[in-house]
């Protein structure tokens, strides 16, 4: 069976897209309700992403609004290919011209899993034919060349093709976004271990800051109360709450970078333009009643925390930074939203001493911050029984490269053996 997903269409015609917005392991169900909320048809959460059809206007609206997606596809075609003339054949039926512009760099990665074509190098080579016969002078160049490019108008000047080969059939897709997602463009500085823009965000939406996002808060949720704030109290260089921030102001997450394809051949810059105006135009204040704060011991951390939320388009003071040990935490109202990436892994040393940070931490938010609800991102250390809260798995991810798990709950005042 075969589909050719992407052609030419006259003037004014949206053309149906089969679209693939990929994401880290664990945050597929979070990044199925965002791409439902965008009102993007046929949504459906798959291993690594989410499946999903749209026109231009959709797709670019997924690139601009999606917080926890990495890269967002087109999917061109998808054919049976259990031979390289069957292989060379369909790819030449793509409309290649229509997206990648003449003497465009162009990287291709190539995945084989269960299929007679098992070459991954002879399988790019008979692709990249393919896209030589219809755009002359295409340069090509190595993927892993191209993501360590971050300088954004190159990025967008690289096209990536992604050829997937699984039990015979075979998905030829091109990359929209160019850089991925998670570089929003407003990181001047960065930290120690810092955490990714998009598992932040994931990690803030999951940990309890939902219900109070007008746009974002689901239906059948209480309002808000009037009067909450949140923590994060080993911040970093503030993507936690600099990410919270934006979600309040309802920032686009895509709203300060470029994109691959604004430079398609087909690309419509008018509609591009209004998208983004469109945008803009839904900034809106941050609730009055609503207080941020991010604080972490290192001074190094706090000036980088600064200097990210400056060129995050956050309103002036929305965000309080401060310098300070875990063990000044003070005591706070409720109801409240401590939601932290905390030390772990080598950062703090040995497991013993991890224990003792953890046990001491655990202690602190019982005595001053209760009745307020956590989320921590742990690792599958059991580092959440030395806290001696109450907290059940929420999101299950990789920060790092280490397993880690997003542990929620309310902070309550007797201790959980």
């Amino acid at each position: 069976m075969t589909s050719h997903l992407c052609r030419p269409s006259s003037p004014g015609q949206a053309t149906p897209f089969s679209a693939f917005a990929a994401c880290a392991p664990g945050l597929e169900p979070l990044l199925c309700l965002e791409v439902r909320r965008l009102g993007l048809s046929a949504a459906r959460a798959v291993p690594g992403g989410v499946t999903f059809r749209a026109d231009t206007t959709g797709v670019q609206r997924a690139n601009l609004w999606l917080h926890t997606a990495e890269r967002v596809l087109l999917r061109l075609s998808q054919f049976r290919a259990d031979s390289f003339p069957l292989l060379e054949r369909h790819a030449r039926r793509v409309d290649w011209a229509r997206h990648i512009a003449p003497a465009s760099r162009l990287a291709l990665s190539v995945t084989c899993h269960k299929s007679r074509l098992y070459h991954s190098t002879a399988v790019a080579e008979r692709v990249l034919s393919a896209i030589e016969r219809a755009v002359p002078r295409v340069q090509p160049i190595r993927m892993e060349d191209a993501d360590a490019d971050k300088a954004a108008s190159a990025a967008a000047a690289t096209h990536r093709v992604f050829v997937r080969l699984d039990s015979d059939q075979c998905t030829l897709s091109l990359d929209t976004s160019g850089q991925r997602l998670h570089r929003r463009g407003y990181r001047r500085a960065i930290g120690q271990a810092p955490l990714r823009e998009t598992l932040a965000a994931a990690v803030v939406l999951s940990g309890g800051l939902q219900p109070f996002i007008p746009h974002l808060a689901p239906r059948d949720l209480p309002r808000s109360p009037a009067h909450t704030w949140l923590l994060d109290p080993m911040c970093g260089s503030g993507t936690i709450p600099i990410e919270a921030a934006r979600l309040l102001c309802h920032i686009a997450p895509g709203l300060d970078r470029a994109f691959a394809f604004e430079r398609f051949p087909s690309h419509d810059a008018t509609l591009w333009n209004a998208l983004r105006a469109e945008a803009q135009a839904a900034i809106r204040p941050p609730p009055d009643d609503f207080s941020l704060e991010g604080r972490d011991i290192d001074a190094d951390a706090i000036r980088a925390a600064l200097l990210n939320a400056q060129s995050a388009r956050l309103p002036e003071g929305l965000v309080t930074w401060r310098q300070a040990p875990i063990e000044e935490l003070d005591q706070r109202p409720f109801p409240g939203l401590v939601i932290s990436n905390p030390p772990y892994g080598h950062r703090l040393g040995e497991a013993a001493h991890l224990r003792r940070f953890f046990r001491d931490m655990g202690r602190l938010m019982r005595t001053r911050l209760t009745r307020s609800h956590l989320a921590l991102l742990l690792p599958d250390s059991g580092f959440e029984t030395a806290l001696g809260l109450a907290l059940t798995p929420r999101l299950r991810m990789s920060n790092g490269g280490i397993p880690v798990r997003l542990m929620c709950g309310e902070i309550s005042e007797g201790s959980v053996p």
